[in-house]
């Protein structure tokens, strides 16, 4: 066995035995190089958090069932091409990640979470978002960037919790004709194939931030215009904009390359999608959200302390 595996077991081993010793709620078990979810997990009977992000991990185990307690489970940037049936035996989830992941498509099984408040599915090879999402009603906050999504289904208008949605670097074209995010915060739209500004959004009032970077969007009216009003931030820049609309009568607007407003595709950056947005604690964009306080880690044989957020 090479010598960093045989590191990387001994620290597994010994994060899960103190996590058993200490009755954590929370195990970290990211970046270790594990090919497998080690089954001695199940021995955490009251198991709140389970981070595997950055593993070769491409298989499921049926004993994940046995964590029944199971709040948030991160496998992101994995080596998943598939998710088994009994997920839906997971029916505690609020948080979920599994973007960086080869599965190209979702199984039903996951949209019957009915729980889930946070779904991450950025760079996943997505060509479609099912029909059935339209069962995750309580879902606030979604990520689907970086896939090959053209279009949206009927069903996901009717997301009307929904705060935070990112859909960069996709091929959409348009919004489904009846929109219902009555709650929207924040929007990212940039990078697809729109040619028209959705008029649907200008009755979204609680929208602060509003992201088109990178479209193919020509002209939009002044009464479009003043119906965004309230928004803190539309970001129009690289669009074949015309002189339509005297685009300084409204501030909040740029059309400007300031930082480059559409994010680039590295998750653990997420800089720009988030920039100058609200504050997002409670809606972050990858592995990080819930902080953790005093997680003990080992590194090197050494413990040490870490906050981790997610």
């Amino acid at each position: 066995m090479p010598f960093n595996n045989a590191i990387a077991l001994f620290q597994m081993h010994l994060i899960i035995e103190r996590a058993l010793a200490s009755q954590s709620s929370s195990l970290y078990l990211c970046n270790l190089n594990l090919k497998d979810i080690p089954l001695s997990i199940t021995r955490l009977n009251h198991l709140l958090r389970l981070y595997l992000s950055h593993n070769r991990i491409s298989h499921i185990p049926k004993e994940i069932c046995m964590l029944d307690e199971l709040y948030s489970l991160a496998l992101d940037y994995n080596k998943l091409h598939s998710l088994p049936p009994y997920l839906i035996t997971l029916q505690t989830l609020v948080k979920l990640n599994l973007n960086h992941n080869s599965l190209k498509v979702i199984p039903p099984e996951v949209f019957q979470l009915t729980n889930l408040e946070i779904l991450w599915l950025n760079h996943t090879e997505l060509s479609e978002i099912p029909h059935e999402i339209k069962n995750l009603t309580k879902l606030d906050t979604f990520g689907a960037r970086g896939n090959n999504i053209q279009s949206l289904p009927d069903e996901f208008g009717c997301l009307e919790n929904l705060r935070w949605l990112t859909l960069q670097d996709n091929k959409i074209t348009h919004l489904p004709e009846h929109l219902y995010f009555t709650s929207l915060v924040h929007l990212n739209l940039s990078l697809n194939l729109f040619t028209v500004f959705p008029e649907a959004l200008t009755k979204f009032k609680d929208m602060q931030f509003c992201f088109f970077a990178g479209n193919h969007i020509k002209s939009i009216s002044d009464e479009t215009l003043s119906e965004l009003k309230h928004l803190k931030l539309l970001d129009l820049h690289k669009n074949p904009l015309t002189e339509e609309s005297d685009l300084k009568d409204y501030p909040f607007i740029t059309t400007l390359c300031k930082g480059e407003s559409e994010e680039d595709s590295n998750d653990e950056d997420d800089s720009e999608d988030w920039a100058e947005s609200v504050a997002s604690s409670e809606l972050n964009t990858s592995d990080e959200e819930d902080i953790l306080d005093d997680l003990e880690l080992v590194r090197g044989g050494a413990v040490f302390h870490e906050s981790i957020l997610w």
